[in-house]
């Protein structure tokens, strides 16, 4: 802000001068270049930036694009690059960065703009997504599926086994495709605000544009464990070692798609570890409840003998070495590819990752189970999942609810399957939700663990979440005692635990729990936001790469909305248009929050380095310097004019 006054200043003053001696105004612009990258560079003088954002559907998506507008007021994006060192999104979020980093239009509308105009641009978008779903009947499953859908509506709304029903109306209409409903979603929105390409642009280091320079881009999402290959019915199950028999993953792995200003590609956070590991192939089965597909991974209720690796059961038939994996997408994917791989959420309902598949129905069976129903109405309910789960195992019904890596064409409208070789991804949600730990694993590999680094931690909640998905990254009750990168089965954001296990994400050696949390969040004026300082320290993980000993300054945001995560449908998203609306506007206005954190960012700037200070106090003798010089050169244009 201050280099963009001065140019003014300077510039004007030059011009001026130009008009006597061109060389003042080489001078000028001189001096200007060197201010400019002196105080734009200031924050990573030994110092990283990062931002990092949950999910949460079309709340995250905006509520990260209203947070893009101010730190454009805080000078962090300007028009010849952007101070963070990355940026890092999962599920709605990564709608909101894969449109940032890749369309000039979406990223001008939001940093260039004022909360009156993010407001409209938002009012427009969503009406646009709303359109791409008129007229669809939101009580008709399909004919395969209409018998379950009419039984599930008997049921008390507190059982998830409604919300679960409820949404297949909404999938039929788009052929039960998860990415059908985002790439229509997609062209609709980026064709109202003038750019059509958008859907179909690959998401390459050549594709990012200028104005993010020397910021790396992360799209979180999750490897699913294993996979079947309906056609040659087989399931190849990934594993960490093809020669031993009990190692094939029961969890997801975390997989970012980076890209940077030279390269772009997959990463883990490994060292020796392939990107895709390889997988032993075993038959699958005919039908799906009780069978070996799933047989030896756990469900819930977890067992203390869970962990992260298992044998499969039955006769191994065959196997697939990690460099026989085909790559993802065709090789890079394209913006709605890996959006929508990172935002999978409803994924589990796939028939085609077995053993996720079975994890999630274990956590409904086990409501149905604790929830009071009746003996009756109990044996009802499981009868009828374990129906459903049999009927779409056979019929391959569900399967692209989660996204194949087969996918290459930029319309999904004719996925291919996904055969033995082919991975399967869903929502980035499942193994990070606020895509944190992957990013500082790749800051560190790049820069080391000797400097600080300062984490603007953006958490799209819901108003009545817990703060679990936060709790994760530091010591607490439900994950002590377990490895970082161990096997845990943690409790979700709201009610009930996650869909599955995971690896513990915990990265910070310090303990933290939901009361220490909430006591240090302190209200944003104006706002339904909160924020929190939270300062930390790093310990090894390596399930995700980060290395232990780095200093961490952490500010968390909490958005505390009370728009849900699905809009779906065009009256659900009609009627929440007005509020995330609002929650733009809101945001982008707030002077509050610029305060605080202009408040957390300062320090780094003075504290970290008195250099950046004495920079300033040279440049100001510089100024002095070339002023008097310019000066000097001015009245010497006078006298020549007067003699």
């Amino acid at each position: 802000l201050e280099w963009r006054r001065q140019k003014r200043e300077v510039t004007l003053i030059c011009e001026m001068l130009s008009v006597y001696r061109r060389p003042i105004l080489i001078t000028g612009y001189l001096w200007l270049w060197t201010l400019q990258r002196n105080i734009c560079l200031a924050h990573n003088n030994g110092e990283g930036l990062l931002w990092t954002s949950s999910g949460g559907g079309w709340r995250a998506m905006f509520a990260c694009s209203a947070y893009a507008n101010v730190f454009g007021q805080l000078g962090l994006f300007n028009e010849t690059g952007s101070s963070f060192d990355a940026i890092s999104t999962t599920s709605g979020g990564s709608w909101f960065s894969s449109q940032f980093f890749f369309s000039e239009k979406y990223y001008s509308a939001y940093v260039d703009g004022t909360p009156e105009s993010l407001g409209e641009f938002t009012q427009e978008w969503l009406e646009a997504y709303a359109s791409s779903q008129e007229g669809i009947n939101a009580s008709d499953c399909g004919p395969e599926l209409r018998d379950i859908c009419e039984l599930a509506s008997t049921f008390p709304i507190k059982y998830l086994v409604v919300d679960f029903f409820d949404f297949l109306p909404l999938m039929f209409h788009f052929d039960f495709s998860w990415p059908n409903l985002v790439y229509a979603m997609f062209q609709n929105c980026s064709s109202n605000y003038g750019d059509p390409g958008f859907v179909d642009r690959v998401a390459s280091s050549e594709n990012k544009i200028p104005q993010l320079k020397g910021t790396d881009l992360h799209l979180h999402t999750s490897l699913v464990p294993n996979m079947r290959d309906k056609e040659a019915n087989t399931i190849t199950y990934m594993t960490k070692d093809l020669s031993t028999s009990g190692a094939s993953y029961t969890v997801p792995l975390p997989q970012d798609w980076v890209v940077k200003d030279d390269m772009d590609g997959w990463y883990n956070g490994g060292e020796d570890q392939d990107i895709f590991p390889g997988g032993l192939i075993f038959p699958a089965s005919d039908s799906f409840v009780g069978s070996d597909a799933y047989k030896n991974f756990p469900v819930f209720p977890p067992k203390s003998t869970d962990g992260v690796f298992t044998t499969p059961a039955g006769n191994m038939t065959g196997q697939v070495k990690s460099e026989g994996m085909v790559p993802p997408f065709g090789g890079t994917p394209t913006t709605i590819q890996i959006a929508t791989a990172s935002s999978s959420t409803v994924g589990y309902l796939s028939e085609e990752l077995p053993s996720y598949f079975a994890q999630y129905f274990s956590v409904l069976l086990f409501g149905i189970e604790e929830g009071g129903m009746s003996s009756d109405k109990k044996l009802k309910v499981q009868a009828m999942l374990h129906e459903f789960q049999n009927l779409v195992w056979k019929k391959g019904l569900l399967a692209n609810m989660a996204t194949c890596s087969a996918w290459t064409d930029p319309d999904p409208k004719d996925m291919p399957e996904c055969k033995e070789d082919n991975a399967w991804f869903i929502d980035g949600g499942f193994t990070d939700g606020p895509s944190t730990a992957l990013t500082l694993s790749s800051y560190q590999k790049a820069n080391g663990i000797d400097g600080k680094v300062k984490l603007i931690l953006t958490n799209e909640n819901n108003l009545s979440n817990n703060m679990n998905n936060i709790i994760q990254y530091f010591e607490t009750s439900w994950n002590g005692g377990i490895s970082p990168g161990g096997f845990v089965w943690a409790p979700g954001a709201g009610d009930s635990p996650q869909a599955g296990p995971w690896q513990s994400q915990q990265i910070f050696e310090e303990y933290q729990d939901e009361e220490t949390i909430m006591a240090a969040l302190q209200p944003i004026e104006g706002t339904s936001l909160t924020m929190a300082v939270l300062n930390a320290t790093t310990i090894d993980n390596p399930a995700f790469g980060v290395q232990a000993g780095q200093k961490v300054s952490v500010a968390l945001l909490n958005i505390n909305s009370e728009v849900p995560t699905f809009l779906v449908y065009d009256k659900i998203i009609k009627a929440y248009t007005p509020a995330l609306v609002e929650l733009v506007e809101t945001i982008a206005g707030s002077q509050d929050l610029q305060d605080r954190l202009r408040a957390f960012l300062e320090p780094s700037i003075k504290e970290e380095t008195t250099t950046v200070l004495d920079q300033s106090t040279s440049l100001g003798r510089k100024l002095s310097f070339h002023v008097g010089f310019c000066v000097l050169i001015f009245l010497r244009g006078i006298f020549s004019l007067l003699v």
